[in-house]
């Protein structure tokens, strides 16, 4: 009988499995980074539709092929029937005057045009006025990827006054009873939704905490950040001290912050405001209230995000005590992991996020990985499997453990030289992303690094501060011979230097 009922829910629910009765589901965290609508208006100057803002203009071409590459890597979860849960971050928060119509409305009087035909129409005023989440769950359907219902916030009284760029969003095939938002300093707005699971109660809130993580100068907006959402979760707590809660999103804090900081700040964010922790025995003892799954991976497995060649954790997915008290809903052990798709979102060769790059049609995906989790929701507590005390991760980090990109140079020959770089449009430097030059600079000056080519300036760039060092050493106003990463930036192309040994090699 309970097995006819897991078989009949599962048809319904799309990507839901049962096993012996107890169903599962996946949660899904992905920044999407920058995904905008079509309305010409934006935050962004980089994805402005006027020349006069920026040589790039963003354009139709340029989100359908962002949609679109987001879509296949969705796509990957779930045997191709995508997550059941997916919290999305940088999803353009939209200033035109029609931004709040109705998204499933909009799908489903669009059913019958394809995404490809639909944007080929811009720019009538039916498709300037959709908004961002519109296109990507078009993409998703024609993938396949259908049945969710769309949780995003409302604008706060200071949302014009703040210049909000971004929102978070939840797409869930569950249905929310309750949603809640909480205003942050320089931050966007919490997302609080509570879900409801087959009649259990599932709490989520979809954070974006201020940026600035390789520095201290931004960590006392993103501890008053923590607090908001430490009070929340308090007060979630102390009503029911077995709710079963998730804190996901973008933080913009690495895991082990306080150890990244040292003792160049009292206090921290993620590990000391928040109390984020990496002990999944003192979660289940009562000892802690979250537990940081990051911490099921070993620390050179971990990574979301790259910079300055070091790998970062700033999308997380932190869990309650009530997630592990088997009943309910249950963490699905060891089940946590991070999405990298060799050539889709990530380098072939070295492993990094493949980032939208803005050029011709577009190229890239994300400058962040997702990360994804399996969950269990049963009728009864004894329906539920017990956690294999045997196979519990985590463990308190004690020392900062960096994990590095290498990016050292292997071989310096034949790399073509960054003059061919003159004269070519736009998409044909698109295709070159990502690729090695050698550039000869004339007259060096590491106050102001740059070179001409042709008629055009490029920045030479770096963010390794070892990089930064070598460039000191060099004689101001002398020749110099450098290898680079040709890069866009905000509408400006760049030239990346990323290791010392690509420095007079």
């Amino acid at each position: 009988m309970l097995r006819n009922l897991c078989v009949g829910l599962s048809f319904q629910l799309g990507a839901l499995s049962c096993v012996g009765g107890v169903r599962e589901f996946t949660v899904m965290v992905y920044n999407v980074e920058n995904l905008f609508d079509l309305d010409g208006i934006a935050v962004y100057e980089e994805y402005s539709q006027s020349k006069n803002d920026t040589p790039f203009p963003y354009h139709a071409g340029r989100l359908l092929t962002k949609v679109k590459a987001h879509a296949e890597v969705i796509a990957k979860v779930g045997k191709g029937k995508g997550p059941d849960i997916l919290a999305l971050q940088e999803l353009e928060w939209d200033h035109s005057p029609t931004r709040w119509q109705d998204v499933l409305g909009m799908l489903e009087r669009t059913r019958k045009t394809s995404l490809d035909k639909l944007l080929r129409g811009y720019p009538a005023q039916e498709i300037r006025d959709m908004p961002a989440e519109f296109f990507l769950l078009k993409a998703l359907e024609e993938k396949g990827i259908r049945g969710f219902h769309v949780i995003q916030p409302k604008p706060d009284a200071l949302w014009r006054k703040k210049k909000l760029a971004h929102k978070n969003v939840v797409l869930s095939r569950f249905p929310a009873h309750k949603i809640l938002q909480h205003p942050l300093d320089q931050a966007r707005d919490i997302l609080e939704v509570w879900l409801d699971v087959e009649g259990q109660d599932l709490v989520l809130f979809n954070n974006h905490w201020k940026s600035g993580a390789s520095g201290t100068a931004t960590e006392s907006v993103r501890i008053g950040n923590a607090r908001v959402l430490r009070k929340r979760l308090d007060a979630v707590l102390d009503d029911n001290p077995k709710a079963d809660i998730l804190l996901v999103g973008d933080f913009n804090s690495n895991i082990d912050q306080n150890l990244r900081f040292g003792n160049r700040v009292k206090e921290t964010a993620l590990n000391g405001m928040l109390e984020s922790q990496g002990n999944e025995v003192a979660l289940m003892k009562d000892r802690a209230d979250l537990y940081n799954l990051w911490y099921e991976l070993p620390p050179l497995k971990r990574g979301s995000e790259v910079y300055a060649g070091e790998w970062g954790t700033l999308i997380q997915l932190m869990v309650t005590p009530g997630l592990y008290d088997n009943r309910g809903i249950q963490y699905v052990d060891q089940s946590f992991g991070v999405l990298a798709f060799p050539g889709l979102n990530t380098h072939p060769e070295h492993g990094v996020p493949l980032s939208w790059v803005n050029l011709c049609d577009g190229a890239g995906v994300s400058d962040h990985l997702p990360v994804i989790a399996r969950f269990r929701v049963a009728t009864g507590k004894s329906e539920l499997p017990k956690v294999d005390a045997k196979r519990l991760g985590g463990e308190p980090d004690r020392e900062w453990k960096r994990r590095w990109v290498d990016s050292r140079l292997r071989d310096k020959r034949n790399l073509p030289d960054a003059s061919v770089l003159e004269g070519m449009d736009e998409c044909e430097r698109l295709e070159r992303m990502g690729t090695l030059f050698r550039v000869r600079v004339p007259h060096f000056d590491a106050s102001d690094p740059s070179v001409r080519i042709g008629n055009e300036v490029f920045e030479i760039y770096t963010s390794n501060y070892r990089v930064r060092g070598a460039f000191s050493d060099l004689k101001r106003g002398k020749p110099a011979t450098l290898v680079a990463e040709l890069g866009l930036h905000r509408g400006a192309y760049q030239l990346v230097v990323k290791h010392t040994s690509w420095v007079n090699p």
